[in-house]
Order: C-alpha cells, then structure tokens, then sequence
C-alpha cells in the first residue's frame, strides 16, 4: 500500500491576462480619437468582452475574478492617464458590472481617495460637454455600482496567505500592482 501522495497543485491568479486584454481595448480606443461611447462598445462587441465573466467554475472563483477585474479597470479610470483613457476606463468598469453574472451584481470597490478623483473626471468630461461619459458616470452613480470603501481590498488574513501561495510574481501581482506610464 501506497502512502499518501500529496497531489501539487498550483492556484493561479483569477484575472491572469485581463489586464492586457482591457490594455488592448484601451488602445485600440485611444486610436479612434474619440470619447464616444459608441465608439467604445463597437470594440467591446467585436473583442467579445461581454463573455469575460464566462469559464468561471464557481462562485467564489467568480466573486474573486470581478474583484481583480474591477480593480485593474479601475486604474485606467483614474490619474495619471488623459481624458480619453480615464473614460474608456470608466467605460471599461460599466461594461464590467453590467456583463457580471453574479446575482446580486457586485460592486466596484472604490476607496474615498479615488472616488474624488472620479468625481474629478465627471466634472472634466462636464465642462468639455462630453454627453457619453456624463450620462455614464450618473448612471453608474444613480445605479449605486459604487461601494465607497477605506481600503480597496477587504481586510483580512486571506491576502498574507494568497501572497505566500502565489509567490510567483508572473501568477499573482502582488499588492505593488505597477501601471504603465
């Protein structure tokens, strides 16, 4: 008889190439010179990014994919990036939550730091009469898509112990996720 075998198997990071995809939807946004968003969903549909949420094989799987995928739109939605990034971004976070399967929806985690900075946005793309990104940011508000948070992850051990099982950096990003300048 056998003893017992210890099966090695490795966990990877949930949202693994998200960040390249919605990087690529973002480009390829940016060429079009444009804010509008139907600009934005004529690539969203023909990069097929409503079925992102798809292959998920469970709930907490899901829950923790929407998570990362909210936090990486996120990034795009705030400073340094320009006008046209920092909508798509915004844009990106709309088509995110309203394509989720979760029922209910979860919501962006936003921490009071960059919800100013989003406000910031909206009187931006107010003042330039950019109606798209304006109808969208109120939208998102009047649907309370937000969830106004101190820390954008929840606090727990879980972190500590995801950092230790994914050491890998190429898995998980770790809690020093570095954007592009």
């Amino acid at each position: 008889m056998k003893g017992n075998v210890r099966i090695h198997q490795r966990v990877r990071y949930p949202a693994a190439g998200v960040k390249s995809d919605i990087e690529t939807l973002l480009q390829k946004f940016v060429d079009t010179k444009s804010v509008r968003y139907e600009e934005f969903v004529r690539l969203w549909r023909e990069g097929n990014y409503s079925l992102i949420h798809a292959g998920r094989s469970g709930l907490r799987e899901n829950r923790e994919f929407v998570e990362e995928t909210f936090k990486i739109a996120l990034v795009f939605a705030l400073p340094p990036y320009s006008l046209q990034v920092r909508v798509a971004g915004v844009y990106t976070l709309y088509g995110l939550y309203h394509s989720q399967r979760s029922k209910p929806k979860q919501k962006v985690r936003i921490p009071l730091s960059c919800w100013k900075d989003l406000l910031d946005l909206h009187e931006e793309v107010k003042k330039h009469r950019h109606l798209d990104a304006d109808y969208i940011i109120r939208k998102m508000i009047h649907d309370d898509v937000f969830e106004h948070v101190a820390y954008p992850a929840p606090l727990s051990v879980c972190p500590l112990v995801r950092r230790e099982l994914f050491s890998d950096s190429s898995v998980w990003p770790g809690p020093n996720f570095q954007t592009p300048d």
